[in-house]
């Protein structure tokens, strides 16, 4: 099959599945943001009082680019939490309810229980690209999994690596994907934060005591002087409807017609007018 094309901006797709012993069908739909934290400001048509209550968040990061990593984790988790205090703000009931299933989230023996805030909504971090960070230098690795792993608590979102050159992980994500999407329970997939191995910390299930540190402030002073951080910038064709990435035969023989009749249209204007002008010449000629 051909190589999946990167997203742009926002893109919309569906998933479905057959719900057991039923001929009905469960539809999950997905929104992909593109283009890193360009394209922030589509977040509003992903999430809304509408989507709010059944929405689970994927945030992907690219391993091998750990120069990018904290401004796309942070700069999307400002634009979503503000989407969603937004949408709070004017439904309490709501709030509650999304802060109750937050904190069933968290292990309920964990001892950093009154330490941390959930996120209101079911966050992945999932790190793309383990077989090239796996080469990194150990240093590195160790101070990337640490970063994340705070992260990751300080919310009680879920971490996980992932490499498609592995159907074992791809495995594993395609569970947390599916059971994200369509509501159901994962069987146990460890606890993984060895950072010479792929990471898998399920939610709620980190402490500070298992990262070592209790403040993610000293952590990120060091990732950053390690990694300053940059943005990569995503180059938008001057006209995407002639862009390969974006061909859909039938809206683009639409197009095409469309595009025929303005040709066609502006030259018989042009031909009017030409018409005009040589009438109107030969009346001031009288």
């Amino acid at each position: 099959s051909d190589p999946p094309k990167p997203t742009i901006a926002l893109e919309y797709i569906y998933g479905r599945r057959h719900r057991d012993n039923n001929s009905s069908k469960q539809v999950c739909n997905v929104w992909e943001l593109g283009g890193g934290v360009m394209f922030t400001n589509l977040i509003e048509f992903a999430i809304n009082d509408q989507s709010l209550e059944r929405t689970s968040l994927v945030i992907v990061v690219d391993l091998s680019v750990p120069e990018e990593l904290t401004i796309t984790i942070e700069t999307l988790l400002n634009s979503i939490s503000e989407q969603i205090s937004r949408i709070v703000s004017n439904n309490r009931n709501l709030e509650n309810k999304l802060k109750e299933r937050s904190m069933n989230r968290m292990a309920k023996n964990n001892e950093d229980i009154q330490q941390i805030n959930p996120f209101l909504i079911p966050i992945v971090i999932m790190g793309t690209k383990y077989d090239i960070f796996q080469n990194l230098d150990p240093e590195k690795q160790k101070l990337i999994v640490r970063y994340l792993r705070l992260t990751a608590h300080s919310m009680c979102a879920q971490l996980m690596f992932v490499s498609t050159k592995s159907e074992a992980l791809m495995t594993k994500c395609r569970t947390v994907l599916n059971a994200l999407a369509f509501d159901l329970p994962i069987d146990s997939l460890g606890f993984q934060s060895d950072y010479r191995k792929p990471i898998v910390i399920p939610f709620g299930s980190d402490s500070y005591k298992k990262i070592g540190v209790d403040s993610i402030d000293a952590v990120k002073r060091t990732y950053i002087s390690i990694f300053p951080q940059m943005v990569t910038e995503v180059v938008i064709p001057d006209d995407p409807a002639k862009d390969i990435n974006f061909k859909e035969r039938d809206i683009d023989l639409i197009r095409a017609q469309k595009d025929s009749f303005v040709v066609v249209s502006g030259e018989r204007i042009l031909q009017v007018l030409d018409l005009l002008f040589d009438v109107l010449d030969r009346l001031l000629a009288l």
